[in-house]
């Protein structure tokens, strides 16, 4: 049985983490066009320097900054979340898929906090904020009543589905489209 509780309050982590994915890319659009004025609401001084984050290399991703790819993510994220609420079926498909989306969260941002820490020598605090969130996801999905457990027996379920493939195709469809008018005209 689906605990609803839990998944709004974990559609709220997510829109909360929606709001920082947008700042963050949008900082990032305008650190990139040189437009920034002032510094980042998250630069603190010493290792706490979000400008320094954004503008290093491991900030972008085929072109587009990594925070629009979690926005993305966590906008598609959102969507099954919202579904599976409207379902109220912890042994549904889009529980899996929503599970499996979480987990693909929780694993950018630990590779992402681990290249903070171990090559850029700076944090951002809502970088860290947004992985926090990821990881309270995984808890408060297990709180809802899904269970990480099912997850291989539904692989198959998952991988053949044509919702699998459409919200994550969405993915990249929405970062250059999204990202290429964020950034304004090709040159």
């Amino acid at each position: 049985m689906l605990k609803t509780k839990f998944l709004y309050i974990n559609i709220l982590f997510t829109v909360v983490a929606l709001g920082l994915h947008a700042y963050l890319t949008h900082k990032f659009f305008l650190l990139e066009g040189a437009e920034a004025t002032g510094k980042s609401l998250c630069n603190l001084g010493g290792i706490w320097n979000c400008d320094a984050v954004s503008l290093s290399p491991y900030a972008q991703l085929l072109g587009f900054p990594i925070a629009l790819w979690g926005l993305m993510t966590n906008l598609v994220f959102l969507l099954s979340q919202v579904i599976l609420v409207l379902r109220q079926d912890a042994e549904d498909y889009w529980a899996s898929l929503t599970l499996s989306l979480s987990l693909v969260i929780v694993t950018a941002s630990v590779v992402m906090g681990l290249i903070s820490v171990t090559q850029l020598g700076s944090l951002c605090l809502f970088c860290l904020s947004a992985y926090l969130l990821s990881a309270l996801s995984l808890l408060f999905l297990s709180l809802a009543g899904l269970r990480y457990s099912q997850l291989p027996q539904n692989l198959a379920s998952l991988l053949t589905h044509k919702a699998t493939w459409l919200m994550v195709a969405a993915i990249p469809v929405l970062v250059f489209m999204v990202g290429r008018n964020w950034a304004g005209p090709l040159d």
